[in-house]
């Protein structure tokens, strides 16, 4: 998810977390961003003469620390963008399976904590019950329920009633009602995900009966 928000929620968000601030200077504007897992914010201060209380609040307080390398180098000196199972650079690597029953005829929600920070890698599922319905899907998310990014006051979202969806991998993917084998996702690189955050599975059955399945998380733990 990425948002473009004040100078003021991105301060408060960047200092929350404890996040390198990242900048460049076109004209006479500082741009600015900052990464958080899923979530990605963005800003800008203008530059003026003399200067204006968000520019001197930045060039005091983040700009002689903003800019650190991000990119994580390995012993050789080359970048390393991700851990893959292969080269989990030092990291726990975790596979987790959960067991789902997905009542007849609405949408099931389950959710899962996730209860310490890891590296989301990707998944898989499998359908369990024989001949479901066409027309039953499954989704795969990563939602905040808990204002764990305090951007629930942005969003005008109330705690304990909404939800903030931050990263869907799995869309409406429909089942094939005579394949049983297993369905694999893959995140397209290792997600940051904070603990805190929860993995949401929404399944569809819009058959008569309760289809079991099963998803498997495949991750890293940092």
């Amino acid at each position: 998810m990425k948002l473009n928000v004040s100078w003021n929620d991105f301060k408060n968000f960047t200092v929350a977390r404890n996040l390198s601030v990242q900048h460049f200077e076109i004209g006479n504007k500082y741009y600015l961003f900052v990464t958080d897992g899923p979530m990605s914010l963005s800003s800008h201060i203008n530059i003026e003469t003399p200067p204006n209380n968000d520019q001197i609040d930045f060039e005091t307080n983040f700009k002689p620390s903003s800019n650190k390398k991000l990119q994580k180098m390995n012993n050789e000196g080359y970048i390393v963008t991700a851990p893959t199972f292969e080269d989990a650079q030092g990291l726990t690597t975790t596979w987790k399976g959960h067991l789902y029953t997905a009542l007849p005829n609405s949408l099931n929600i389950f959710d899962e904590v996730v209860t310490t920070q890891l590296k989301l890698r990707g998944g898989w599922y499998k359908i369990l019950t024989t001949n479901t319905a066409i027309g039953d899907y499954i989704e795969f998310s990563i939602v905040d329920k808990d204002n764990v990014l305090g951007l629930f006051s942005y969003f005008e979202l109330t705690l304990g009633q909404d939800v903030l969806e931050l990263k869907k991998f799995v869309k409406t993917e429909y089942i094939s009602p005579l394949n049983l084998e297993r369905q694999d996702f893959q995140t397209g690189g290792a997600s940051e995900v904070m603990a805190g955050l929860y993995f949401r599975v929404a399944y569809y059955n819009s058959s008569v009966i309760s289809v079991q399945f099963t998803v498997t998380e495949k991750y890293h733990e940092t």
